[in-house]
């Protein structure tokens, strides 16, 4: 009995020993998974903490984020119009050289001064009142005329937090990009009214064209809450908007100014060559600048660059841009040929390149490459069928720049539905033809307002002697006289 009982003692404790043993084993291993749980609960939150300040690195398998993806697109887009904004802005250059050079040579100063006014004083209005008649749209009592907001560039930032960061605008980019564009609109006038307009004059009307004129035209068109916009009317890159709005200012311009002394009753001893360009080398570089900067004007049209789609449509305007010049240039060249009895016109030539590039703009993304070749040649022939008719007329516009801009606009309006890659399009046809009659009518009564009004009062065209000597001569008398006087005084 006390043996049974031992050996049942010795049982239980044994049996109890083991069960202690499991226990601390099971505990040991729960303390070592707590452990590796809470290892890689901290590896987790580390990396959340890395995402988050954006120090993660990928891998080259990795994918970046939807955030990252969208910021890239958004910079690409900032980059591609701000670079073709650079490339518009240098045809300043090119309107500079071309006009000194198709002139003479006594008058080149004074162009060149009032085209490097141009820029200057149409960036100022641009910036206190333009921008906010073509792109100021406010929240509320958005009409189809003219816009009315960021006057002096008011409301164009956002920013978040106590240290103001900026979040991000449209305007800036488009300010930069849109302004390029009104300047140029001004400098095409300057070549129709060449050799004979009085600088102040001149300025005036440089301010009405980039304050009023153009950027209400802008509104109508391009802004997205303008009256035509909404109706149908397209025009991809300013063949109506920029250049016809421009020609029929020169137009204008041209024909109330009057002829320059001679220019179409010479003397008997007058040369027969002295009304031609003074330097072809400029003309030559001035058209070369200006094809340049055209890729800027045309293919930065696409406001975008982010994607396939835009990236291919940029390409196409760019392809669709080079054989539009070449082929202008060259029917003008075989044009002129003929008119002049087998003689080459070297700047006829350039002035059919700029016609091609001109009458191309409004469909330029919208057609294929042969339908550029069609506008190509259909504006050399219509710059031709201006060019005459005005010199039937006897308007005097030395740079033929209504036939230039103001026919090569209007053709490019017209073709812009009828060639169009999907299709003719009848609605827009209609709603582009009366866009060019009313783009027609508001240039050229405002212009017609300005030009008539310093006509009035005497103080639109350049004195006879000035005119004879040349402006530039003139200026640099002016200069030496009230030189000479202070030293007589002193």
């Amino acid at each position: 009995m006390l043996r049974a009982a031992a050996w049942a003692t010795i049982v239980v404790v044994v049996a109890a020993s083991e069960a202690r043993t499991q226990t601390e084993e099971l505990l040991a291993r729960q303390a070592k998974l707590e452990d590796q749980i809470a290892a890689l609960q901290q590896k987790l939150m580390a990396k959340e903490a890395a995402e988050e300040q954006g120090e993660r690195q990928l891998s080259p398998g990795a994918v970046a984020s939807k955030d990252d993806v969208t910021a890239l697109k958004t910079c690409l887009d900032y980059m591609w119009l701000l670079i073709c904004g650079a490339l518009v802005m240098f045809m300043q250059a090119g309107f500079s050289v071309l006009e000194a050079g198709s002139c003479r040579a006594k008058t080149a100063g004074m162009i060149l001064t009032k085209n490097v006014m141009d820029a200057c004083v149409g960036t100022l209005v641009w910036y206190i009142w333009g921008y906010a008649f073509a792109y100021g749209a406010p929240e509320n009592n958005v009409n189809e005329f003219m816009g009315h907001k960021h006057f002096a560039g008011s409301y164009m930032m956002t920013t978040e937090g106590s240290e103001k960061a900026i979040t991000g605008t449209n305007h800036f980019k488009d300010w930069f990009f849109q302004w390029a564009f009104c300047a140029t609109a001004a400098t095409i006038v300057s070549g129709g009214v060449a050799e004979r307009i009085r600088f102040e004059a001149y300025v005036v009307y440089s301010i009405v064209m980039t304050g009023i004129i153009y950027p209400i035209v802008v509104w109508w068109t391009w802004s997205g809450n303008g009256w035509l916009s909404i109706k149908g009317y397209s025009d991809f890159a300013g063949s109506g908007i920029v250049h016809l709005t421009g020609g029929i200012g020169a137009l204008v311009g041209a024909t109330i100014i009057k002829p320059r002394t001679g220019r179409f009753n010479p003397k008997d001893d007058d040369a027969p060559d002295r009304f031609d360009p003074h330097n072809l080398a400029f003309v030559v570089i001035g058209t070369f600048i200006l094809w340049f900067g055209w890729y800027g004007f045309n293919c930065g049209s696409t406001l975008a660059f982010s994607d396939v789609g835009t990236a291919t449509q940029a390409a196409l305007v760019a392809m669709n841009t080079t054989i539009s010049a070449a082929t202008g240039g060259i029917t003008l060249f075989i044009l002129r040929l003929f008119r002049r009895q087998g003689k080459y016109d070297l700047a006829g030539m350039c002035n059919g390149i700029l016609v091609g590039l001109v009458s191309v703009c409004a469909g330029v993304g919208d057609v294929m490459p042969w339908g550029a070749l069609i506008l190509g040649l259909l504006g050399a022939i219509c710059h031709e069928i201006a060019s005459i008719t005005l010199e039937k007329l006897q308007v005097d516009d030395p740079l033929d720049a209504f036939a230039v801009h103001g026919a090569g606009g209007m053709i490019g309006l017209v073709m812009r539905p009828i060639l169009d890659r999907t299709g003719a399009k009848g609605e827009m046809l209609g709603w582009n033809i009366v866009g060019l009659l009313v783009i027609s009518a508001w240039s050229g009564v405002l212009s017609a307002a300005v030009f008539g009004i310093f006509r009035l009062f005497g103080k639109l065209r350049i004195s006879e002697e000035e005119e004879e000597k040349g402006s530039d001569m003139m200026a640099q008398q002016l200069y030496r006289t009230t030189t000479m006087q202070k030293e007589v005084s002193t």
